[in-house]
């Protein structure tokens, strides 16, 4: 097997190349994690509101927002 083929290789290699994205996505889903579990906690809503409105708001980051964008 190559280093061509090994999947850990290639994804480090993913990760060395796109390092500016992949630190982008991971410091929105920390700053969003902690701004939904605190509007919950402050509004006293259910556990299960927090992840309708985490999930919700990935859906939007990782769905809409290229589609959106790809109509250019």
């Amino acid at each position: 097997m190559t280093d061509r083929d090994d999947p850990l290789e290639r994804t480090y290699a993913y990760y060395r190349l796109n390092r500016k994205h992949v630190l982008r996505d991971v410091s929105v889903a920390l700053l969003w994690t902690g701004a939904v579990a605190y509007m919950i906690d402050q509004l006293d809503w259910p556990i299960w509101s927090f992840f309708v409105i985490y999930f919700g708001m990935w859906y939007l980051y990782l769905q809409v927002i290229p589609s959106w964008n790809a109509l250019d």
